[in-house]
């Protein structure tokens, strides 16, 4: 679930330099671009079941509110239009999300690498007693299953492999085991055989 809530927030960060292009470049519709994609970030964290949703929510509502007289904080002491005013809401608003996107995106980079350097140990030694073979067939799941369900028999590596289990799901296991292995054999001598994409 990790490695999905992580594609799917990278996704919608992909749009923010568009964003900021078009609040530099003084585009008419900016404020309306900025609400929409506020919008489609709250419905995908909502689906994802994560509780920023409502952050998102606020956000917006704090664009929105500029057109009932609210004036943003960090330029209460100015005079400027009701349209500048709404332009640097939702400038803030947007810069508020990302930052909270990016630092949801580095807490799970920073839970999948403790994690991988738990699962590379346990590779291995598990590689060392019974040398795990290139992916023979699609689709890759069931490959990566039969290599997980593989490194549960090496009696000195239960700890580790129990540790593993609990820490990741089905989907985020299978992620996190394909990008270990990938990074195995990118780094290992070329036999001629396929490696892992």
């Amino acid at each position: 679930m990790m490695a999905f809530t992580r594609l799917r927030l990278m996704e919608k960060l992909a749009r923010v330099p568009q964003l900021t292009s078009a609040y530099a470049g003084r585009d008419a519709a900016y404020v309306d671009h900025v609400i929409e994609w506020l919008a489609d970030v709250e419905k995908t964290l909502t689906e994802l079941r994560n509780p920023l949703a409502s952050m998102v929510a606020i956000q917006r509502a704090d664009i929105v509110s500029v057109d009932d007289g609210r004036i943003p904080a960090e330029i209460s002491d100015r005079v400027v239009n009701r349209r500048k005013l709404k332009r640097v809401a939702a400038s803030q608003a947007m810069g508020r999300t990302e930052m909270a996107l990016r630092e949801t995106i580095a807490d799970i980079d920073q839970k999948f690498d403790e994690v991988a350097e738990k699962l590379a140990q346990l590779l291995a030694v598990v590689s060392s007693v019974h040398p795990i073979a290139f992916p023979p067939y699609e689709p890759i799941n069931k490959w990566l299953d039969e290599v997980w369900k593989g490194m549960s028999v090496v009696a000195e590596t239960q700890g580790l492999f129990t540790y593993v289990s609990a820490r990741l799901t089905l989907s985020d296991r299978r992620y996190l085991l394909q990008e270990v292995l990938d990074n195995l054999w990118k780094n290992a001598p070329t036999s001629g055989q396929t490696k892992v994409s």
